[in-house]
């Protein structure tokens, strides 16, 4: 039945792809490579964004090669979405800093959530690094003006899980 103990997101992932393709490890084995492949992708953005091309194609290859996560990957687990969302989050995050604008938050906000349906001990660091970003000056001035519209978009995604928890 319905628990607060099990983010909901991998369940629904794994709904849909045995309503699309009936009940078989295949879709879902398939599901996390495409998953891997789109991690090593944002990982190479983020790489470039932060260092140049060289940082980005070597991170996103080592990780392609990363012995856990091609372990981890042949489990009908959550680690292979949770991996992918938490480099999705990091890559919004990183791009909100480069660029503060109320979209960007609102972007890493929405990965936020997303993040947290997958797996709930995400649900506190928004708040953790709006704390950090209080306490340097220059953050504070440029970042957290956006930090209400990241947790708003975050609370939006999560509201539906938290009020069925609720109820």
């Amino acid at each position: 039945g319905p628990t607060a103990a099990r983010a909901p997101l991998y369940p629904l992932l794994l709904a849909g792809l045995y309503g699309l393709f009936g009940i078989g490890v295949a879709p879902v084995l398939w599901t996390h490579a495409v998953l891997g492949a789109l991690t090593c992708a944002l990982l190479f953005l983020i790489g470039c964004r932060m260092f140049d091309r060289t940082a980005g194609a070597t991170a996103g290859i080592l990780f392609a090669l990363f012995p856990p996560h091609l372990w981890w990957s042949q489990y009908v687990l959550s680690e292979t979405l949770l991996v992918t969302l938490i480099v999705a989050t990091f890559l919004a995050v990183v791009r909100l800093i480069q660029e503060p604008s109320r979209g960007r938050a609102v972007a890493a906000g929405v990965s936020f959530g997303l993040t947290a349906l997958c797996n709930a001990m995400i649900l506190f660091l928004p708040f953790v690094l709006a704390a950090a970003a209080a306490f340097s000056r220059d953050a504070r001035r440029r970042h957290l003006r956006h930090a209400p519209a990241l947790l708003l978009a975050m609370g939006v995604v999560v509201l539906p899980w938290t009020t069925r928890n609720f109820l």
